[in-house]
Parts: structure tokens; C-alpha cells; sequence
């Protein structure tokens, strides 16, 4: 509120002072107060720029091409006043008038007028001559040159210069109708020849802000002229102050008092004026927030939307012209940006980039100032990514220009004159302002498919309370070519499951689509729509239909994999689609896993197989099992039937070294089990005769195959038959009849129980021969039975060597097989024998030491006798009544020749029973080798008791002897024990019979036992020596060798012994 004190009153009014002073004028014409020449004096007063005069040189600078234009659109030189003054100078009969007008802003700053008339006048005494006008240059500049004629006689002219807020497209004047100008001195008598300088500056107090007011509506009056029109608008009045309170447009711009510095409300009142000029508008105004939903706050969508309209493009329209004039080079506060600032007033500052609640719909003022700013500005925001030059959008809403006048009218003029790739874009910023739809479902960059065919969005378009979307168009369009391929339209629901039909109407023209919707509010006597809003990348496809083929069961063909052919060609795409293949499974390789139809190599067993095909959009899988199995038996060769040996009771057992190729000799195969079991029946132990075994063949499916073969176990080996008598020796020949006992054992490998006859007794003499006693029936027998009894004549030949009775026995198995055995009784001529007492004897070897329990005898090396070979069971003590086989016998080294001697031990107890036969004389017999015949006729009688000696020789050469025994022991060791038939130390198997020897040396090379010298029949002895000497002691812990002699080679065996 605005107060003017007079002297009739105070006079109040929210104009402005300078609105209070024009009605204070008026009060006093209307009052009579004032003469009319004084009240027009008083309103001229009141219309006069306020500011300060220089009298300095203008301001010269260079001008842009647009600058020119500019300087041309009103009146002055295109290269502006500055150049001008380089080739003009005043003549010799006239005056040039110049200067540079300017106006100050709110904060003090200067800015020049560009424009502005400039009028020069010759005062005179009744009126006024009017010489020229010009118009100030872009710099504020003007130059007038006029002739120096004041009339004829009246001397020089009398110069004086009127600056006018005012020029053809822009009056600035008061609410009386005055145009604001500036007024100078008058030089009076001026000289021909004189420039005069006058530069006024308008203050930014009083009536100085109206030429802001003017230059603010200059600048956007120059934009229409220069950039949209071909010619400027007829001039318009803008009055400042108008002395009311708002500002607004009624035909003329009318500006209140506190918007002087608010070029935003001067240009968007221009805009006004321009929509008026054009016919685009039918604004009811009326009071409106820029948030306003104004349709529903007015109460009614025609004015709403006629509201919005009208108020919303001319906001765009002055910050449209702001920036195509650039001017925010002029520096002038809040003017040349993009927000709407209006702050005398009020506090109102909003942009037209940003995106917020204060636009939304198409009947919101900031909704459609900000659309059409999104339009056509250059920056990228939200989706704005269009840009329309500013005559493009205005060409297209004047061509437009028709009833209603609403946004739907001149959207659909601006979309329709675009490419399709622009609608489009146009779409995005539709939706920015939530005009155009928004899309929900499916959301950018999905897929839609018969599976994925709901579509939903947001209505939008107006008030979202009363006037959103009602109807709607589902629209496709190629996203490559924007061309529309699709469109479904009426819908009055905002959501839409796509039909088969639409899909496949779709695809036909390609798969990659955006898609939006155009929505339509029909709902009201003013229809609007349609706008297009965003739209999103999609891609519709029917998906393929993988198809892995049946599930297979194949025959195993290899130890490792089996080869399966795959089947993917039943996949299809009900689009046409090329597809590709992706077939995968654990363990499996495949000859080609991007094949439609590949081979894979599959382990045995179940085998889920995946196949994944795509249309290059979609994929779909399914899965095939795929099973090897295992039907095919493995085939068995069996061995060739064997005839074996029997090697033990009632056979041969299966574990027999003859069995062993037997076994080893069945082979199977499996296609697919690289190692099948092989079984056999065979019995533990194999009877006598023809066995059939059964072998098998399992391979890990349990498929069997099998073959049978005979085993024949015969038995050719016959029993072995040992014989030994009581005694072998008949003394003396008193040609008694002498019993005696056999003892026969027979063994068989075979048989459990062989049995045995008495073959023969035959005698080396007649039965009754000369020099034998005149005796007949000498033998006493059962032949042909088991007879171990017999008794034998007691004597021999006198003129003979000596008589010799032979016993032979015959053992028979139940195979039939035979074998003798044959022992000799002799009756010895007398024949003496080599014998000495040993222990237990007295030194004198006449009888035995008292008390002694047990004596020996030694039978030392003598000739040819070799005690070694004596068989120690065929050594006799007694007479013809009672006979003792030693009860223990060694061979030891006693005599010193490095030979072997004999020790035999009889205990006392059997001496005391051959001496109770009442015969005193005790002798000693033994046989030696080959089958001679020793007797020693009295063992109390063979000399003084025998004394152990050292061997013989001297020390030295003794060692020597023994080191070359080892050596030569060491040089036959085998390289391993498996030589000849040994089948380890001291177990023999023979092939025929014959004469073994085993012996133990120690590494010194004495010999320390001999455990078999002897006969023997073919078959298996177990001849192991129990680590003892010859005396029956263990022997130390050591190195041993034991060496053995046989008719199929000698085999010396390496023993070590720890105990």
C-alpha cells in the first residue's frame, strides 16, 4: 500500500507512487484545482525518467551478426553509431547530437538501452521544430546529425533531445497514457559544426525502472522479429506501474509496480500478447497455484485445461526467447536461465528442468511449460532426449491454432509434423510431466511371450483424482525403424493381456519392439488426448520348444563308453526362429555339444541328458535318459582238460602246483566289463578218476556265461614201503632157528591205506649145503600175506663168505600201483669189524664205569668204510637171543683225519637185558656200504677207550681246508631255493628214486650234521634239519649251510639261525 500526502488529504493506492501521482492529477482536473496546461505539464511531470546525464563519448565495441540484425530490426546503422562517426562528419550548416543511453538495475549495475527512440527537436517560441528520431544501437548508442536552421534571421537552432521509452514494437508508458522518456537542456544559438554529447542514465529508483520495463520488453518483442516471425508484432503499451495489484495482459502489457525488475512476469505477459496475436489462446485466468490440478480446483476440465494452457506457454515462450537471445549475456539479474522467478512480489522461483510435484498432467500450467521447455532444450533430463528448434514448435502450435485451445489441441500439431522416432522421444518427456502413460509391466528391455503377455501402466494424462486416462491405445512399433506395427486401440482399462494373434502380428514384423501407450481422458464434454507416453524396449517372441528326443536304453558296446545318437531335431520355434543346440550331462562328451543332433560317448548306467535350445531371445530345455545297460553275457574259454597226479589221500586238491596252468588257463571277455569274475565249482579236493568242472563268467550286470572241462586224477605213483627188522644180523651160527620181527610201513600218496605181502625169503645158500649143519627148512614164512613174523636159520657155510637171507615185501595201492622193499638178514662169516668204547666205558674199555647209565661206541673211518655210510638203524648190539638198535647216533669228527665217525649210544638198560639171555658175550654189528657185513664178537673186548682227537694235519692247514669247503659251498649256493625238485630246505620231491645225502656245515666249514644218508624212493622227504648237531644240541645262533646230494643234482641252501 502506497500513501501521498496533499494538501486536501492523504491519497492512497497499491500502484506506486507514480500511479498515485497521475490520480492525483486527475483529482484536480476533475476538481477544477488545476488549469489544463498545468495538469498537462503535472502528467508529463509524472512520465519523466528519473536518473543522470553525462556528457562523455559514447561507448563504441564491435557488434555480432545477430547484434547487426538487432540494430537494423529498429533503425540503426548495422555496424551500430561508432562506425558511422569514422565516415561522417558534420557539415559546415549542421549540428550532430549523440550520446549512449543506459539504465541501472536493481543492484546498481548499468546496462545499455537498446531501442529506444531518440528524438531531437529545435526549441522555438510557439512549437516546437521536430528535426529527427533514432534509435539507440544494441551498445545504448545514438548519433543524429541536423541541419543548423532556425529560420531566416533567427540565428542559430536552439537543440534539445527527447529519449523515448518507446520504439515500434514497445511502448513503456504510464497509466495516463505517457510515455516515459528522458528530456534534456536545450543549447541554445548552437554553432554549425558543434557535436553535443548527452548520455542520460535511468536511476533504478522512481519513474527510472521503466526502462527496465522497456528494455525487458525489447529483448523478448526482438525475439519474435528475429528468431519466429518474419516481422516483429504490431507494438504493444506496456504500462508500468499499472496501479493495481498483479500483473497481467488486457490487450495492453500491464506491469504492477513491484514486478519492475521481474523480466520473467514482462515476458511471460508478452507471451500473452503473442498467443493473442496468434489466436492460440482462450484463457479464462483467474486465481491458480503452480501445482494446481486446475481442472479439479476450478471445478471443471474445459477451464482447466484452457487455463493451463494459456498460462503455461507463455512462460515457456519468454524463457524460449531468453535463451535464443542470449540473454544472460546481459548480465541482468535472474534473467536467461530456465527458472520462472517472480520475487518483488512474491517469493515464486521454480524450474522449468526440474522434474517434481508442481507439474503433473496436462492441465498444470508447470506441466506445460516444462513439456514444451523439454522440447526444445538440449539437455538430457529424465528422458528428454529431443530437441526441437524453437521455430519448429512454433510454427507447428500457430498452424495448430484452432478450438479448443488446451494442450491436447497443439500437442497433437506438434507430434503430428514429426518423424516417428521423435514422437517417440516426444512419449518419454510426455511421461516426465505425467501426461503421457507410464508403463509398469513388463518392465524395459523383458520379454514378452504368450507366457509374459500382461501389460499394465499408469493412466496419467490429467487430474489423477477426476480427469486421468479413460481410454487407451496399446501401440507396437519397430525398434529399429519406429514404424508402428501394432496398435490396439479403445481400451478403457489400464492393463491388457496381448492375444496369440496380436503376438504373432507382432512377430511377423520383428522382434525387437518398443512399446507405450497413447491415453485419452473421453470422459467429459472436452475430450483430450491422445498423448503418446514412454515407451519400452522389449522383446516378443514365442518362446522354442526344446525336444530331446525319447528316452533310450542302449546295449554297452565298450569297456569305457558307448556311443549314443542324440536327437534334438523334434525342437521347433513357433516363430521360424533359427535355433541353436546346447546338449550336456555329467560324464558325457559329445561329438559336437552345439549340434542338433550330436553323438555322445555314455558311461553305463542312467544318464540324464539336458538339451537347451534358443531362438537367439528365449530358451527351453528338456531332458532325455539315456540308459546303457548290460545284457550281453561275457564269453568263457575254458581250459583244456588236464590228468593230474594224485598227490594226496583221495586225490589231488585244487590247490595242487599240477592244477595251477590248469586254472590260470581260463580266460573270459565282456564287451562292457573289462575284468568279469571267473568262478569255478571245483571240489577242495579232486577224487580219483574224472571230474567235470563248471567255470563262470560274471560281468558286473550279472550276466553268465560258463563252460565245462574234466579233471582226470590218476594215480601212477606207487606206495613207498619201508622194512626194518628186528635185527639183520644171525649170531652166532648154531643153526638155531632165529625169529624175526619186521616191522613194514607203507605209504601212498594216494591211498589212505595201501597194504603190504611178504613176497620172498630167499638165501644166498642151499638149504642144506655143504658146511652148514646138515639142516633143512632154514626159512620159516607165509608168503604172499602180511607175515611179519618169521623165523630164519642162525648159519651159513663154513668155507663161505657168509650166508645172506633176503627179504622182500611188496606194497600195492588201490590203483593197483607196487613197490618192494627189500631188507637182508646176514649170518656173517666173521668178518671184524672197526669199532672202539667211547663214553661210559673205563679206561681200559673192559667194562662199563659204575653206575653209568648209557655208553657208546665209535666205528671211526677206516679203508674203504665210510661211516657216513653206515646205516645207523642197521647197527646191532646184543647176541642171537636178544638185539638193540642204538637208542642215539651221530656223525662227528673224532679221530682227527677230517673224516666223519660214527657214535652210536645204547643205554645201560638194554645191555642188562641182552646179558639176562644168560649169554655173557655181547657183540656189535653193523653193516657197511655196499651190504658188508662187520662184527665185533665182544664189545668189552675191543681195546682201551677211544680219546677224541683234533683233525689231523696242523692247525693252520686245517683252517685253510675249511675256508675252501665254505668257498666251495658258497660257489654251488643257489641263486634262489627253488632248484630241482627242493621245495624248501629239507623238503625234496624226487622223480625216481636214488641215494640223497644231506649234510649241515657251519661257516667255518666243519660239519655239523648229517640228517640223511640213504636210499630213497621217488616221491616227496621231508629231510628238514631241526638245528641241531650230531649230538642232539643246538646248535649255536649263525650262518649255516646245508648241502644236499641228489641223482638229479646237488642244492646247497644258505640257513640262518637266531633263536
Amino acid at each position: 500500500m502506497y500513501a501521498l500526502l496533499r494538501p486536501q488529504g492523504v491519497l492512497t493506492g497499491d500502484g506506486g507512487f507514480i500511479a498515485l501521482e497521475q490520480k492525483a492529477v486527475e483529482d484536480d482536473i476533475k476538481n477544477g484545482a488545476i488549469s489544463a496546461s498545468s495538469a498537462a505539464e503535472a502528467l508529463a511531470a509524472t512520465s519523466a525518467i528519473e536518473g543522470t546525464v553525462s556528457s562523455a563519448p559514447m561507448v563504441t565495441r564491435a557488434f555480432t551478426q545477430k547484434e547487426q540484425r538487432m540494430n537494423e530490426l529498429l533503425g540503426a546503422p548495422a555496424l551500430g553509431y561508432a562506425a558511422q562517426l569514422n565516415t561522417q562528419a558534420s557539415a559546415g550548416g549542421s549540428i550532430t547530437v549523440q550520446g549512449t543511453v543506459q539504465w541501472t538495475d536493481e543492484n546498481g549495475v548499468t546496462h545499455p538501452v537498446w531501442g529506444a527512440n531518440v528524438d531531437i527537436y529545435d526549441e522555438d517560441l510557439i512549437v516546437d521544430d521536430y528535426l529527427t528520431t533514432v534509435a539507440t544501437d544494441v551498445a545504448g548508442n545514438y548519433v543524429a546529425v541536423v541541419p543548423n536552421d532556425d529560420g531566416i534571421g533567427a540565428g542559430d537552432a536552439d537543440i534539445y533531445v527527447v529519449v523515448r521509452a518507446e520504439n515500434t514494437w514497445i511502448r513503456t508508458e504510464t497509466t495516463g497514457n505517457s510515455v516515459y522518456a528522458f528530456t534534456s537542456q536545450v543549447w541554445d544559438e548552437t554553432p554549425s559544426g558543434t557535436t553535443l554529447n548527452y548520455s542520460p542514465t535511468a536511476a533504478n529508483t522512481g519513474t527510472g525502472p521503466s526502462m527496465s520495463m522497456f528494455q525487458s520488453g525489447t529483448w523478448i518483442a526482438g525475439y519474435v522479429a528475429l528468431d519466429v516471425e518474419a516481422a516483429a508484432l504490431a507494438q504493444v503499451n506496456l504500462v508500468w506501474p499499472n496501479g493495481g495489484d498483479g500483473s497481467f495482459y488486457d490487450g495492453e502489457v500491464q506491469i504492477e509496480q513491484d514486478d519492475r525488475w521481474d523480466w520473467d512476469t514482462v515476458h511471460h505477459e508478452y507471451g500473452h500478447y503473442a498467443m493473442d496475436v496468434l489466436n492460440i489462446e482462450n484463457n479464462p485466468g483467474g486465481p491458480h497455484g503452480i501445482g494446481d490440478c486446475i481442472a479439479q480446483v476450478r471445478g471443471e476440465k474445459n477451464e482447466g485445461n484452457r487455463l493451463a494452457w494459456g498460462e503455461g506457454w507463455p512462460t515457456y515462450f519468454g524463457t524460449t526467447g531468453q535463451a535464443e537471445m542470449n540473454m544472460a549475456s546481459l548480465n541482468v539479474p535472474r534473467v536467461g536461465d530456465v527458472s520462472y522467478q517472480d520475487l518483488e512480489d512474491t517469493n515464486l522461483i521454480y524450474s522449468l528442468e526440474t522434474q517434481d510435484n508442481n507439474g503433473r498432467g496436462e492441465d498444470n500450467e508447470v506441466s506445460v511449460q516444462r513439456l514444451l521447455w523439454d522440447l526444445y532444450d538440449t539437455n538430457s533430463d529424465g528422458r528428454d532426449a529431443i530437441s526441437l528448434s524453437d521455430n519448429t514448435i512454433w510454427d507447428a502450435v500457430k498452424a495448430a491454432a484452432g478450438s479448443p485451445h488446451i494442450l491436447s489441441t497443439y500437442w497433437q500439431g506438434l507430434v503430428s509434423g514429426q518423424s516417428a522416432q521423435n514422437q517417440i522421444l516426444m512419449g518419454e518427456i510426455a511421461t516426465d510431466h505425467l501426461i503421457g502413460p507410464s508403463l509398469n509391466v513388463p518392465g524395459e528391455n523383458l520379454i514378452i511371450s504368450p507366457s509374459n503377455s500382461f501389460l499394465n501402466w499408469d493412466a496419467l494424462v490429467g487430474c489423477p483424482s477426476s480427469y486421468s486416462g479413460d481410454t487407451f491405445d496399446v501401440v507396437f512399433f519397430d525398434a529399429n525403424t519406429f514404424a508402428t506395427i501394432l496398435t490396439i486401440p479403445g481400451l478403457n482399462a489400464n492393463s491388457h493381456n496381448l492375444t496369440n494373434g496380436q503376438i504373432a502380428t507382432i512377430i511377423a514384423s520383428t522382434h525387437d519392439v518398443l512399446w507405450g501407450v497413447r491415453g485419452y481422458h473421453l470422459g467429459d464434454t472436452l475430450p483430450t488426448g491422445p498423448y503418446l507416453g514412454e515407451t519400452f524396449a522389449a522383446t516378443v517372441n514365442r518362446p522354442p520348444v526344446a525336444d530331446a528326443g525319447p528316452d533310450q536304453t542302449v546295449e554297452c558296446e565298450s569297456h569305457t563308453t558307448t556311443t549314443v545318437q542324440m536327437d534334438g531335431s523334434g525342437s521347433s520355434d513357433p516363430d521360424g526362429d533359427p535355433l541353436t543346440y546346447a546338449w550336456s550331462a555329467t560324464g558325457v562328451t559329445f561329438s559336437n555339444a552345439n549340434a542338433q543332433s550330436p553323438t555322445g560317448e555314455f558311461p553305463k548306467g542312467t544318464t540324464v541328458v539336458t538339451l537347451v535350445v534358443s531362438d537367439g531371445i528365449q530358451e527351453d530345455s528338456d531332458q532325455v535318459s539315456i540308459t546303457i545297460e548290460d545284457t550281453t553275457p561275457p564269453v568263457i574259454t575254458c581250459p583244456d582238460p588236464i590228468t593230474v597226479e594224485c598227490t594226496e589221500a583221495g586225490g589231488t586238491s585244487k590247490d595242487d602246483p599240477q592244477l595251477i596252468p590248469f586254472f590260470d588257463g581260463v580266460s573270459a571277455t565282456d564287451i562292457c566289463d573289462d575284468n568279469p569274475v571267473i568262478t569255478n565249482n571245483a571240489p577242495d579236493l579232486f577224487a580219483l578218476g574224472v571230474t567235470t568242472v563248471t567255470f563262470y563268467a560274471t560281468d558286473a550286470d550279472d550276466n553268465v556265461d560258463s563252460c565245462m572241462v574234466d579233471v582226470t586224477v590218476e594215480d601212477t605213483t606207487p606206495p613207498e614201503i619201508t622194512v626194518e627188522l628186528d635185527r639183520n644180523v644171525l649170531w652166532p651160527p648154531n643153526h638155531k632157528m632165529v625169529p624175526i620181527a619186521a616191522t613194514v610201513e607203507v605209504t601212498d600218496i594216494c591211498d589212505p591205506n595201501p597194504t603190504f605181502v611178504l613176497t620172498s625169503i630167499t638165501s644166498n645158500e642151499a638149504d642144506n649145503g655143504i658146511g652148514d649143519g646138515n639142516t633143512d627148512d632154514d626159512i620159516d614164512a607165509e608168503f604172499g600175506t602180511p607175515d611179519v613174523d618169521f623165523e630164519l636159520r642162525a648159519e651159513r657155510k663154513g668155507n663161505g663168505d657168509g650166508r645172506k637171507y633176503t627179504i622182500i615185501y611188496t606194497a600195492m595201492d588201490m590203483s593197483g600201483n607196487t613197490a618192494p622193499d627189500t631188507v637182508c638178514v646176514t649170518v656173517p662169516h666173521d668178518q671184524s669189524g672197526n669199532a672202539a668204547a667211547l663214553a661210559g666205558f673205563i679206561p681200559s674199555g673192559t667194562s662199563l664205569i659204575p653206575d653209568a647209565s648209557e655208553f657208546e661206541i665209535v666205528i671211526p673211518s677206516s679203508g674203504d668204510v665210510r661211516p657216513e655210510d653206515i646205516d645207523p638203524k642197521q647197527v646191532y648190539l646184543g647176541n642171537q637171543l636178544a638185539v638193540f638198535r642204538p637208542a642215539v647216533w651221530s656223525l662227528q669228527y673224532l679221530d682227527g683225519d677230517d673224516e666223519l665217525d660214527l657214535v652210536v649210544r645204547f643205554g645201560v638198560d638194554q645191555l642188562t637185558t641182552i646179558l639176562e639171555t644168560g649169554i655173557s658175550r655181547v657183540g656189535l654189528h653193523y653193516t657197511g656200504n655196499p651190504g658188508e657185513d662187520f662184527l665185533m664178537s665182544d664189545v668189552f673186548a675191543m681195546g682201551p677207550r677211544f680219546e677224541p682227537q683234533l683233525n689231523g694235519g696242523s692247525s693252520e692247514e686245517r683252517e685253510v681246508s675249511n675256508r675252501e669247503r665254505v668257498r666251495a659251498l658258497e660257489s654251488e649256493e643257489p641263486d634262489k631255493p627253488e632248484i630241482a625238485g627242493l621245495a624248501g630246505p629239507g623238503v625234496l620231491r624226487l622223480a625216481q628214486g636214488g641215494f640223497v645225502t644231506a649234510e649241515v656245515f657251519d661257516v667255518l666249514g666243519r660239519k655239523v650234521r648229517l640228517t640223511n644218508s640213504r636210499h630213497l624212493s621217488a616221491g616227496v622227504h621231508d629231510l628238514r634239519w631241526d638245528g641241531r648237531d650230531s649230538s642232539g644240541r643246538n646248535v649255536p645262533n649263525g650262518i649255516y649251510f646245508y648241502r644236499l646230494v641228489t641223482p638229479e643234482g646237488n642244492q646247497v641252501h644258505k640257513i640262518a639261525i637266531a633263536r
